[in-house]
């Protein structure tokens, strides 16, 4: 077969190295315009801290709304799986919230070693 068949749930390997997730935030950002309260927006094109971090992960911003496809590719890229990818994120997601910027969420990123 052309296309190898894989089983629901399982994540592709990827082409490229891991990065932290903040490098990512700040690769994404320059991507696309700042929203809040939501992964992203794509009919204004724009993208929270996660949804940018995703974006740079390789995930087209409509798909940044289908949490079961977004969390796979970018836990993959950052190198995280279940539990601990799934708080980092929704830390991430309410660090943004809270008001910062998705470059401020990126140096509070770094400073917690991601």
């Amino acid at each position: 077969m052309f296309v190898d068949e894989k089983t629901v749930g399982e994540v592709p390997a990827l082409d490229t190295p891991q990065k932290r997730l903040a490098a990512l935030i700040r690769e994404g950002s320059k991507l696309h315009g700042e929203h809040r309260f939501a992964w992203a927006d794509p009919d204004l094109g724009l993208t929270c801290a996660i949804g940018a971090a995703a974006v740079a992960a390789g995930v087209p911003i409509r798909e940044c709304l289908d949490h079961s496809f977004m969390y796979p590719v970018l836990s993959a890229r950052i190198g995280l799986a279940g539990d601990a990818a799934r708080d980092l994120f929704v830390a991430t997601f309410r660090q943004h919230d809270s008001g910062m910027s998705r470059e401020q969420v990126a140096d509070w990123l770094e400073q917690q070693g991601y």
